[in-house]
């Protein structure tokens, strides 16, 4: 699969279902760990360091952090689904 925003592509390799890695032509430039569900990401790694991703009861993502522990970003949904950041 490839996507592209602005001009830039991004290719993926999937694994059947989720993405395991992000490539930019045949160059990696990110992977991912991910569980045995559709969409269940526990990190993602690219050249800036290991991104967390932390779900909340529904399986949603609530939070990234850093390698650290620190949260880098929050999302709050509205009862729809749409995100928020924060």
């Amino acid at each position: 699969m490839t996507k592209t925003v602005g001009g830039t592509s991004t290719s993926f390799l999937y694994d059947g279902v989720n993405p395991v890695q992000e490539l930019s032509g045949t160059t990696p430039t990110a992977n991912f760990f991910n569980g045995l569900r559709v969409d269940e990401v526990f990190s993602r790694t690219d050249s800036a360091g290991a991104r967390n991703f932390l779900a909340g009861a529904l399986g949603s993502t609530v939070a990234l952090t850093d390698s650290a522990g620190a949260v880098q970003t929050q999302y709050t949904y509205d009862p729809v689904g749409n995100a928020s950041f924060r």
